[in-house]
């Protein structure tokens, strides 16, 4: 997993095909998620990435971000799904099957 720290990192990351997370420290749903996005990680063939939105305000406005934790997935730059909010696992896992 890895925490990005800015946008040039983010930019970087997104050109092949990863799940960012966009998250707080203090989102209590995003940190239940983080053991699920290890599991994912290992499962699948892309990365994950962590955008920690307190940090981040300018991303979070790109991406009119306002439910966290959100989920988007994204190949060459352009967003393939996206997930508000974090209910359980398999609502993530049922989106991932259908890009696989």
């Amino acid at each position: 997993m890895i925490y990005i720290a800015d946008e040039k990192e983010f930019n970087s990351l997104i050109v092949d095909k990863v799940l960012i997370e966009f998250a707080s420290k203090e989102c209590h749903a995003c940190i239940l998620a983080e053991p699920f996005l290890v599991e994912l990680e290992k499962a699948y063939p892309f990365k994950v990435g962590i955008v920690d939105i307190s940090f981040n305000f300018k991303m979070m406005s790109k991406f009119n971000i306002t439910v966290v934790p959100t989920f988007i997935m994204f190949e060459e730059q352009k967003e393939l799904f996206r997930v508000n909010g974090f209910r359980n696992k398999y609502d993530l896992e049922k989106q991932l099957r259908r890009i696989r």
